[in-house]
């Protein structure tokens, strides 16, 4: 079932008490199983004692995201009279001629003010009149060639109504056949009649429509709870760098919207990006999340794509999105900025997992079509900050596609940041021979991209733990790295440095 927990201004949680006929309708209408919304059904007519018998087919039905079934906003954002709009345009549209009622037009116009109603209010009615009004869903915009304004009105709807009922074919038979005609084209095969899909029209129905019109209804809990503050000074002292370097960062991060920490292992990549991600959305109800990259990453994973799913005793392919998408449906319901960290992105290969997204990090104020169907649109309030081991033999270096549309900015070791943090911790451990041995090691290394870095001993117990640290972490990479020079190698093992880097051991 859809959330039923609505929250106040004070963020407090309280049962939902009042609701629009349209997010009814959306229980039942969502992106689940064909039996999960047949026993719906049941306890709503049994609940209700309806006598007609529950669907059995629901082939060419669009359906609301799982992530955006509400057409209102909770109480904390939901202006006075929003659900009573809802109940209007919903009784307007029941009479005999609703299309050509000029009240049914101005409530429609009304309803769209509402947050959160944009197409999926045309998907709403619909559910409630199949024959008199047309989803506007994704499915039957690509099969009829509609393209949409900016902004959804009642006058674009009512022209085009009109326009695609001299087809001379029902709103039904228009839906069922754009679905046919997406199953078709996405299985490569011939569809199965209706009655008897072979996958149920709930599988075909991109969820993408939400990602410009709807929020995600798995906000309802969280998105007007404020991130901690986290000032300027304090990101300074978090991470010991340079304040014109970091304000020069940031900088770079709002112009291009999107940055790439680069650097060899070990100089603090990830807690950079954590750290930048923390200021950018202080103070603000943003998102952070982090995703890690890797060989096998692919484009389904991060956009969308078909997952087989077993239901009884058929196979089900719904087209699924991936965590970007998942991400931008939250952020686009946020007012403050929002912050995907992309750990290890080079790692994949990145032309393949960003598909259409390679054009939008460019052109940020732009929509495409996707794949799968559906539009894309980057939120303006999303940041991307990437990171990359250059040391990593297996991946090569970016094309100059990816370097045009992300800022790249160097981290390379800084032993001096070794000091700072032993200082700031008040750990007492003599960090003078430890960093003199591992500016002989970067030297002798010869490749920046290559260098030692610091994070390795970045730790409070250092005193204890650094032998380990060495003969277990940096001896094995060193091996690896001069694997035809084990001179160089010997030269830095443990045996030989130790009483440089603990002299009172």
């Amino acid at each position: 079932m859809i959330s039923l927990q609505d929250k106040d201004q004070d963020g407090r949680h309280f049962p939902l008490q009042e609701i629009d006929p349209f997010t009814f309708y959306a229980v039942f209408n969502r992106g689940i199983t064909d039996e999960n919304r047949k026993a719906i059904l049941a306890d709503i007519k049994d609940f209700f004692g309806l006598i007609r018998p529950i669907p059995e087919d629901f082939a060419g039905i669009p359906v609301a995201s799982n992530m955006s079934s509400w057409f209102f906003s909770r109480k904390a954002e939901r202006k006075a009279g929003d659900i009573a709009k809802l109940w209007q345009v919903f009784r307007l549209a029941l009479r005999d001629n609703a299309r050509n009622d000029d009240a049914f037009w101005a409530a429609f116009d009304a309803a769209l003010e509402v947050r959160r109603v944009n197409l999926n209010l045309t998907m709403g009615l619909f559910w409630i009149r199949p024959y008199t009004f047309l989803s506007l869903d994704s499915v039957n915009c690509q099969f009829l060639g509609i393209k949409l304004p900016s902004k959804l009105s009642a006058r674009y709807y009512r022209e085009l109504l009109e326009e695609v009922s001299k087809q001379g074919r029902s709103f039904p038979e228009l839906s069922l056949a754009a679905w046919q005609a997406t199953l078709q084209s996405r299985q490569g095969k011939e569809p199965k009649a209706s009655g008897t899909p072979a996958v149920s029209a709930v599988d075909y129905t991109p969820v993408e429509d939400s990602y410009l019109d709807m929020g995600a209804e798995g906000d309802e809990e969280d998105e007007t709870e404020r991130n901690p503050e986290y000032s300027f000074e304090q990101m300074v002292a978090d991470t010991g760098l340079d304040q014109f370097t970091l304000a020069r960062w940031v900088r770079a991060i709002e112009r291009k919207k999107q940055a790439i920490l680069y650097g060899p292992p070990g100089t603090g990549k990830t807690f950079l990006a954590e750290r930048l991600a923390s200021y950018l959305v202080s103070g603000g109800n943003g998102l952070v999340e982090l995703v890690q990259f890797h060989p096998a990453y692919t484009y389904e994973d991060f956009i969308q794509g078909i997952r087989p799913e077993s239901d009884g005793d058929r196979l089900r392919y719904p087209l699924k999105p991936g965590r970007f998408l998942n991400f931008i449906v939250r952020a686009r319901e946020r007012t403050g900025k929002s912050v995907l960290i992309i750990d290890e992105i080079n790692r994949a290969n990145l032309a393949r997992v960003f598909g259409e997204l390679m054009y939008l990090l460019e052109y940020r104020d732009r929509e495409i079509p996707l794949a799968g169907g559906g539009t894309l649109r980057i939120p303006d309030n999303v940041r991307i900050i990437g990171t990359m081991n250059t040391a990593d033999r297996s991946i090569a270096l970016v094309d100059h596609a990816l370097r045009r549309r992300f800022a790249f900015l160097a981290l390379w070791p800084d032993e001096q940041l070794l000091r700072y943090y032993h200082q700031r911790e008040g750990t007492g451990f003599p960090v003078d021979g430890l960093i003199q041995v591992l500016r002989r090691l970067n030297n002798t290394i010869g490749d920046r991209h290559y260098a030692v870095g610091i994070s390795y001993f970045l730790r409070k117990d250092l005193s204890t733990q650094l032998e380990d640290i060495w003969r277990m972490e940096i001896e094995p990479y060193l091996e690896e790295y001069f694997f035809d020079q084990p001179e160089k190698v010997d030269a830095f093992r443990w045996e030989r440095i130790q009483r440089e880097v603990l002299p009172n051991a």
